[in-house]
């Protein structure tokens, strides 16, 4: 019997697959925001002008 014919070969590749997709889902949203010089520039900004 082949290894890439069992169920357990299916199931562990349908397990890497959805964590590699979720593991990029989050690189996708979480890089954009981290390299983003607006988002800490707005935060900033708006703390400066809720101090006063």
């Amino acid at each position: 019997m082949k290894l890439s014919k069992t169920e357990f070969f299916s199931q562990f590749v349908a397990v890497v697959s959805g964590l590699f997709l979720l593991v990029m889902t989050y690189a996708f949203i979480q890089i954009p925001l981290l390299l983003s010089p607006q988002a800490g520039y707005t935060g900033m900004q708006l703390t400066a002008s809720l101090a006063g």
